[in-house]
């Protein structure tokens, strides 16, 4: 069993457009959501290669919640979360002009 600690998951939201436009209106294609964090993407590359697995770490709010519920649905891992009152961070990236981050 191998343990990961992820002491500031996130929710990431990474959006594409074709171009990114100031004073326009930008349309979103394939918006995209999944959890961030490199306890939590490491501990998911150690399920697949078929270990098992305890992740931990800090979760906190509604944006926390979301996270976890989504760990839990994978059935994948043993999960082992501090509850704090705070919030979980997102982590918002817009893809454009050719996979250029903003």
């Amino acid at each position: 069993m191998i343990l990961t600690i992820t002491l500031n998951p996130s929710m990431d939201y990474n959006y594409l457009v074709s171009s990114l436009n100031l004073d326009q209106v930008n349309r979103v294609e394939n918006p995209h959501t999944s959890i961030g964090g490199k306890g939590i993407n490491a501990g998911r590359v150690i399920a697949q290669s078929g270990e098992g697995v305890v992740l931990t770490g800090i979760l906190g709010g509604p944006v926390g919640k979301m996270i976890l519920d989504t760990l839990i649905a994978e059935d994948r891992y043993q999960l082992e979360f501090l509850s704090v009152e705070g919030n979980s961070r997102n982590a918002i990236t817009i893809m454009h002009d050719g996979n250029t981050h903003t």
